[in-house]
């Protein structure tokens, strides 16, 4: 069994706002041994930062009882106490830091600086769980990383090359993203691109612009589609993107 998927919204110390991701990290911390299983309170408490300390000091980390990424990342791997088959974080503590990474993402924009907000919300064709908006803007429109990311994935063809019809303009060019919790993100109908397979990208870096499509002036659009684990959360997390701020 593969260790779980576990999005990492923020740090967590005594003090912090509440969150959905307080109540997960103490349902999991509860389930590897190191907090008594309770009704759990949103609150990062002093006396909760103890059962972090252990926790810690059991994986051979500093015992500060900040939830860092470190932190994070040995719960994420931590089985159940007493359930070797079971993982610290079971469906309805990740499905908590999913909702908590929705609402605290940061440095989410959206990927054009002009033009209609998109409001046909529909999925990605051959890409299975990505759902997606269209950006109606005109060819040659510059488009930009909606957050931190690194590029996964090139493909597709010059669209200003192609004969309406043939395979060979479907699409234009596509640039595929993961983003730090294992988002992904899908982005056609390019013209051109500036980025390269590997390369990594900070929020509102452009990654190529919008392609011309002289044979069919009407289709130039940026189609730009999200996997966030599920269809509510990939629905939920592209309507953000729709409603960010401009890059």
């Amino acid at each position: 069994m593969s260790v779980p998927t576990v999005p990492f919204p923020r740090v967590l110390s005594v003090g912090v706002p509440q969150g959905q991701d307080v109540i997960a990290i103490k349902r999991a911390i509860s389930r590897a041994g190191f907090w008594p299983w309770a009704t759990f309170s949103p609150y990062y408490t002093l006396a909760f930062s103890g059962g972090v300390k252990k926790f810690q000091k059991a994986k051979g980390l500093a015992a500060d009882g900040v939830y860092g990424k470190a932190t994070h990342e040995k719960l994420r791997a931590t089985r159940r106490d007493g359930y070797p088959l079971e993982w610290a974080f079971d469906p309805v503590a990740i499905h908590l830091m999913n909702e908590a990474y929705l609402l605290q993402h940061p440095g989410i924009v959206c990927p054009v600086k002009f033009g209609i907000r998109p409001s046909f919300l529909h999925p990605t064709g051959g890409i299975s769980g990505n759902w997606a908006l269209d950006w109606m803007d005109p060819g040659g429109t510059s488009v930009y990383v909606t957050q931190p990311c690194t590029v996964t994935h090139l493909s597709g063809h010059d669209p200003s090359t192609g004969v309406h019809g043939s395979n060979h303009d479907v699409f234009g060019w596509s640039v595929h993203f993961r983003d730090d919790h294992g988002f992904t993100y899908f982005a056609t109908h390019l013209g051109s691109r500036t980025v390269y397979d590997g390369q990594r990208l900070q929020v509102a870096q452009k990654f190529g612009a919008i392609g011309h499509w002289p044979h069919d002036p009407g289709r130039s659009h940026l189609h730009y589609g999200v996997d966030a684990g599920s269809t509510a959360k990939s629905q939920a997390l592209i309507l953000k993107i729709s409603a960010a701020p401009r890059p």
